[in-house]
């Protein structure tokens, strides 16, 4: 099999620069001139500050979250050179918005995932070993997975093929979300009510979220998202929203995610709240339960062997054990295995078809879910 590297440039936008106004540089990433700037701007939407006016060959700073004010130090062809606090660096300029009023600039925090680690060049694939990938031939999934390829002949898709051989398209845009977003963090969320709203407080540990939050809701257990209502918050420093004119006399279970483009990445706890049917009373924050259940397994001969354990939690009912060929399979919905023990920490399933399978175990109570699992994926031969 024969891989071509390729060179792979993404242009953040084309603007129009006018005459240098101070002294001009040159790119470290490129040959385009680099020009002297001092202006304010604002964040569209949440960016990445990088260290170079290039995808390819930079690393990342901080995050700059949505909305904030930056001063505008440089510019080349489709970059900002930005100043925030004693952080200095390169943003796409389709993600600024030059102000022509003053602005009170906030500093960022540098971020603190791999921010050291320059983006390595897509792999190019040709159309044959691309059919072999979708086909999830093992041998060249192994070569291949965790990395980003590039179809040469069909426009320069991207995808990036995960630890489980799963392909996932995304723009050129994306490329920092699917290289350098971490999804082993930890959200944490609480709650207090006024008569018919719910105000939503989180924290985050270990978890960056370039691309905001969804604030899920529902009047069942564990809102996911795309499924049940929810808010969308672009700002990646956002940590409390306000849910307002809430039915009374009803129940609401809250979550909050990592919103991965298209899907959620690491979810929050699951608060329950109960909207008193009374006005201007005060209702009680009603918390589900907030142990964890951390599932691992891995495929033996002719069938998968699951096990499972539990923190800060018992599950007197037992436990569902579910399985679909989508991603967090749900009871009821999917298919499942029923044991009614609290005790039982291992499930072993037969006779599953080859290819990708997702499974989660839950709290089973009431003839409903409580607390999931993370979603565990296996590849069965």
């Amino acid at each position: 099999m024969r891989y071509t590297f390729l060179a792979f440039t993404v242009l953040a936008g084309f603007l129009s620069l006018a005459s240098p106004s101070h002294a001009m540089e040159t790119s470290a990433c490129n040959t385009d001139p680099v020009y002297t700037r001092n202006m304010n701007g604002r964040a569209i939407s949440a960016a990445y500050i990088r260290t170079q006016p290039c995808m390819t060959e930079s690393a990342i700073l901080a995050t700059l979250p949505a909305n904030a004010a930056i001063q505008i130090i440089g510019e080349t062809d489709g970059w900002y050179k930005v100043q925030s606090g004693t952080t200095i660096g390169w943003v796409g300029a389709r993600l600024i918005r030059v102000v022509n009023t003053p602005v009170i600039v906030t500093p960022v925090k540098p971020t603190t995932t791999t921010a050291t680690t320059a983006f390595k060049k897509p792999i190019g694939v040709s159309e044959r070993d691309f059919a072999k990938l979708r086909g999830r031939q093992w041998s060249l999934v192994q070569k291949l997975r965790n990395k980003v390829i590039i179809r040469p002949q069909a426009k320069g898709e991207l995808y990036f093929v995960n630890k489980y051989g799963v392909l996932k398209q995304f723009a050129a845009s994306q490329l920092a979300t699917y290289l350098q977003l971490s999804t082993n963090g930890a959200l944490t969320l609480k709650a207090t009510t006024n008569e018919r709203n719910v105000k939503l407080a989180w924290s985050t540990e270990g978890l960056e979220a370039p691309n905001g939050f969804k604030v899920v809701m529902a009047t069942h257990a564990n809102p996911i998202y795309p499924g049940d209502e929810y808010h969308y918050l672009t700002d990646a420093s956002a940590r409390e929203h306000l849910w307002e004119a809430l039915e009374p006399g009803r129940t609401y279970h809250f979550r909050v995610c990592q919103y991965l483009s298209g899907s959620c990445g690491v979810y929050s706890n699951n608060i329950a709240v109960r909207i008193s049917s009374k006005t201007g009373t005060p209702t009680p924050i009603v918390t589900a339960n907030n142990g964890t259940i951390a599932l691992t397994g891995y495929v033996g001969t002719g069938n998968v062997v699951l096990n499972w354990s539990v923190n800060n939690m018992i599950s007197k009912d037992g436990f569902k054990i579910i399985t679909a060929t989508t991603a967090n399979p749900v009871y009821p919905g999917n298919e499942y295995h029923y044991n009614p023990s609290a005790d039982v920490r291992q499930d072993i399933w037969g006779g599953l078809s080859s290819g990708i399978h997702h499974f989660r175990v839950c709290e089973y109570k009431n003839g409903r879910c409580g607390v999931y699992s993370n979603d565990l994926v296996l590849i069965t031969p």
